[in-house]
């Protein structure tokens, strides 16, 4: 949405006129791109966070106050 935004923008704003079609058919699909990137790295960093504090409060409500993530290292451990 907010790409439409500034797109209408340069459409605006853009000295000469006849230049600013070319300008938006030219960064439109790469600001589309970087825009989806950066929405799909934050919801993975909310979901991250999410399941971190659903495991601490998990373990404290269970009296568990060491988190231990199982890996190949910590196996022999076991």
């Amino acid at each position: 949405m907010t790409e439409l935004f500034h797109t209408g923008l340069i459409l605006l704003a853009e000295q000469p006129f006849d230049q600013a079609p070319e300008i938006v058919k030219t960064i439109i699909l790469w600001t589309v791109v970087a825009n989806t990137i950066g929405i799909c790295l934050s919801l993975l960093l909310i979901k991250k966070m999410a399941i971190e504090k659903f495991i601490l409060k998990y373990t404290k409500k269970n009296n568990r106050f060491k988190i231990l993530l199982w890996t190949e290292k910590d196996s022999n451990n076991w």
